[in-house]
């Protein structure tokens, strides 16, 4: 579901509030969710995804307008895929505060983790794009890591340089554990296709 449809669901949620005259509680709209009413989380959204975006702000300062836009939206779609865990305690707004913070801290550290990361691995290349060798790493076989695609190299480094898990290179990278295996493959087939062509 993306923020344009939670808007549309809104709209209609809005057209039943002024008859009802009353706007439903936090819970009421959880309840309602939870049955599989969509425009109760058209409602929350409007009501709340100010204040999530403000609460994902401070707990992560300097978030560009999309990383935002593109947390608030994962908050808001927690909200929906936990609507039936949720338990009516008339404290809705604190719920909500741990799932944007939990979303926010979840990004920081990927962040944190992606600076460290490419930090760690740009002052192996000099000004030329070139790769100071690890220790015990043939020449020949630097070359190779160097002329490989970026995602391929970031991959390969980061598990054979690093000692990188596929599990924590996903992670990092923010991609799944398939997509590592499938960057690692590729990159091994190719430093062996060039290395054979050496010989």
């Amino acid at each position: 579901m993306t923020l344009y449809l939670m808007e549309a669901a809104f709209l209609g949620k809005l057209l039943a509030d002024r008859k009802n005259e009353r706007p439903l509680s936090d819970e009421e709209l959880m309840a309602g969710l939870a049955a599989g009413d969509m425009s109760s989380l058209g409602t929350l959204y409007v009501r709340y995804s100010n204040w999530v975006r403000r609460v994902l702000v401070r707990i992560v300062p300097g978030l560009n307008r999309f990383e935002v836009d593109d947390l608030c939206q994962e908050v808001f779609l927690s909200v929906y895929s936990q609507s039936g865990r949720y338990v009516e305690s008339g404290k809705f707004r604190s719920w909500l505060y741990t799932i944007a913070a939990r979303a926010a801290t979840g990004h920081r550290r990927k962040r944190l983790l992606r600076m460290k990361i490419l930090d760690n691995h740009m002052k192996s290349f000099g000004a030329e794009d070139r790769m100071a060798a690890p220790p015990g790493v043939r020449p020949e076989v630097a070359e190779a890591i160097v002329r490989l695609p970026r995602a391929q190299r970031e991959a390969i480094l980061l598990h054979t340089v690093d000692g990188f898990s596929c599990k924590e290179i996903a992670e990092a990278l923010g991609i799944d554990q398939n997509a590592v295996w499938t960057r690692l493959h590729r990159a091994r087939k190719s430093l062996h296709d060039a290395l054979a062509e050496r010989k």
